[in-house]
């Protein structure tokens, strides 16, 4: 025949709650009374395991991973883009383009003064051409002093070497077939000197094919500091521009 006790055992649970039963040695009947204290030590251990893992793993992500990720993201980002420069005024864009010419027309006034027909197809330069004959000083003699330029030649002075006033008279100067002295006198030598002012002259364009001609006359005189019938050389020299050769 059962007993309370035995009663009491088909529902544990009940019982305790009722009172009927002695709750001090409850879980005595289903075993050793260390088996909770043996989960809680298992427990334990798998947590500290578990925690040890967890605890190294998330330390490699970071040193691993996260640590350089965030590196090469920082490395890779582009720069942030510039801002645009406000647009010039027209005031002020016609200011800065006028200083801009102005700096421009400066520095190519100053490469002129090294190479004149930079840009030029036709290269002129200033040149000299020179006609001579050789007297006697203190003696008449008749003068004919021709020559033909080795360029195409402008002249647009002449200079004639004579020492002093009456030594020598010039009594016609033809360029090409055109005479630059009009009238029938004789002009002084002496004017034509290098020191006058003055003495420019327009004469016609000479080419390699025509010739220049002085012509005059030597007088007896013979100029202070020269000895008479000493040789001396009468030179016209005419200056203007040319065509350059290389």
């Amino acid at each position: 025949m059962p007993t309370a006790k035995h009663l009491a055992m088909r529902d544990v649970a009940l019982a305790a709650l009722l009172g009927v039963t002695d709750d001090s040695d409850f879980g005595v009947e289903f075993g050793n009374a260390d088996f909770g204290s043996d989960f809680g030590d298992m427990g334990a251990d798998i947590g500290a395991d578990f925690g040890d893992v967890y605890g190294e793993f998330g330390a490699d992500f970071g040193d691993d991973i996260h640590g350089e990720f965030g590196a090469d993201f920082g490395a890779a980002a582009p720069a942030a883009p510039m801002a645009r420069a406000a647009r010039p005024t027209a005031q002020a864009a016609m200011a800065a383009w006028a200083s801009q010419r102005q700096r421009k027309q400066l520095g190519m006034r100053r490469k002129m003064l090294l190479q004149p027909n930079m840009g030029s197809e036709q290269k002129i330069g200033k040149y000299v051409f020179s006609i001579s004959q050789t007297i006697l000083i203190g003696t008449a003699a008749t003068l004919t002093l021709q020559a033909n330029p080795d360029v195409t030649f402008r002249p647009q002075r002449l200079t004639l070497n004579s020492p002093v006033p009456g030594f020598a008279y010039v009594q016609e100067v033809k360029v090409a077939n055109v005479s630059i002295t009009v009238g029938p006198g004789a002009s002084d030598a002496f004017s034509f000197a290098p020191v006058a002012v003055g003495m420019q002259i327009d004469a016609p364009t000479l080419s390699p094919a025509q010739r220049a001609s002085v012509l005059g006359l030597t007088t007896t005189l013979v100029p202070p500091g020269y000895i008479g019938g000493s040789s001396y050389i009468v030179s016209a020299t005419f200056t203007g521009p040319a065509e350059m050769v290389s």
